[in-house]
Order: structure tokens, then C-alpha cells, then sequence
């Protein structure tokens, strides 16, 4: 792989377009189409204009595309997130945890007052009048 498809590899990623490249850095847009060697004073305006480069993997294609730094510092961008992401569903959570318990309390006293109306119920033993139908007399004989 040569250098400027190093580049526009990089580019790629960055969602750089060859145009701005070459506009940001005053190069040519044949800087990216030609074969062979960049001039190192080429070389050196694009690792120095673009400091998360890997100069090491720019020249040879050897290595990270990204310095290490900016692959930590991506990282901790990215564990930042995750644990904001994580915060907010934990905060979800605890209010769906809240809500349960409330309900669970609701419930409690509930069955507090239901327990209560079944002991005074079982006090007062509400009875039936007693009927007594006494005996039936007994069918005609036919």
C-alpha cells in the first residue's frame, strides 16, 4: 500500500473529504493521486496538521494508523459514554425499583385491612336465623 492510500484511508475513516484534505493542508488533489514518493515536506505539513496520525504507519504501513494516545484517549471517550449510558439506566432502574416498593406498601396495608375485616367478621359469626321445617309429612299413598 503506498502512501497516499495510506491517506486516503485515513481520510476514509475520518470522514475527511480528498478535497478538504488537500484545501486544509494547500496541496494539490494530485498530492492523492499519484504513484510513488510524497516529498517530505509534504510528509511532515500532513503529521504535523494531523497529530492523531502515526507518522510510523503513514511512511511504512507499519503499526497503528492512530497514535497510541489517540486510540487511549478514543477509548476513554468511548468508556466515558458506556458510563453515562450506564447512569442513566441505573437511574431508570432505581425509579422503577421505587415505584415496585411503593406498590408493594400499597398492597401490604391492603391486605392489613382485608385480614382486619375477616377477624371482625369471624368475631361477630354472624348467624342465620334457624329454621326448622320440623318433619315432612309423608306422601299420599296412592
Amino acid at each position: 500500500m503506498t502512501i497516499q492510500e495510506r491517506i486516503r484511508q485515513y481520510i476514509d475513516y475520518k470522514g475527511i473529504t480528498p478535497y478538504k484534505f488537500c484545501k486544509d493542508l494547500e496541496l494539490s488533489m494530485g498530492t492523492l493521486n499519484k504513484k510513488g514518493v510524497i516529498g517530505t515536506d509534504k510528509y511532515l505539513k500532513i503529521i504535523k496538521y494531523y497529530t492523531d496520525l502515526n507518522p510510523e504507519w503513514l511512511l511504512t504501513g507499519e503499526g497503528n494508523m492512530f497514535k497510541e494516545e489517540t486510540v487511549q484517549e478514543e477509548v476513554s471517550a468511548n468508556e466515558n459514554e458506556l458510563i453515562t449510558l450506564l447512569k442513566e439506566k441505573v437511574k431508570d432502574k432505581e425509579a422503577i425499583i421505587k415505584e415496585k416498593e411503593k406498590n408493594t406498601q400499597l398492597l401490604e396495608e391492603r391486605i392489613k385491612e382485608l385480614q382486619e375485616q375477616v377477624k371482625q367478621l369471624s368475631r361477630q359469626k354472624v348467624s342465620a336465623p334457624s329454621v326448622n321445617y320440623g318433619p315432612f309429612p309423608s306422601a299420599p299413598s296412592l
